[in-house]
């Protein structure tokens, strides 16, 4: 054997290493970019779960015939009612973030 073949036959067991360190550390970063896909989907979904954490939905609430603002304010009106005279629970208007109607408008 040359020293011409044993400069060959390294060169192509390196590029095999190489090659295969290539693979390992493709593999390695295709887990870690699905752990952190999954990772970002379940605080995602926390997230929704936290802002929905305080929502309620009331039904038959009576429509106000006025203005979209000013039916609005009359929404916040009838709930901080519903909320203080009907169940004492000592809401405040700070204490209500939004208030909208589901549906369509009369």
């Amino acid at each position: 054997m040359n020293v011409e073949e044993h400069v060959v036959e390294f060169r192509d067991i390196v590029k095999q290493q190489i090659q295969e360190e290539m693979q390992s550390v493709d593999g390695e970063l295709n887990e870690v970019m699905k752990t952190i896909q999954v990772t970002k989907e379940h605080a995602d979904e926390q997230r929704d779960k936290e802002n929905k954490r305080n929502n309620m939905i009331l039904y038959n609430v009576p429509e106000s015939d006025l203005s979209t603002d000013d039916r609005s304010t009359a929404d916040m009106d009838f709930c901080l009612q519903l909320f203080n005279t009907c169940l004492h629970a000592g809401v405040s208007d700070e204490d209500i973030v939004k208030v909208f109607r589901l549906g369509k408008n009369r």
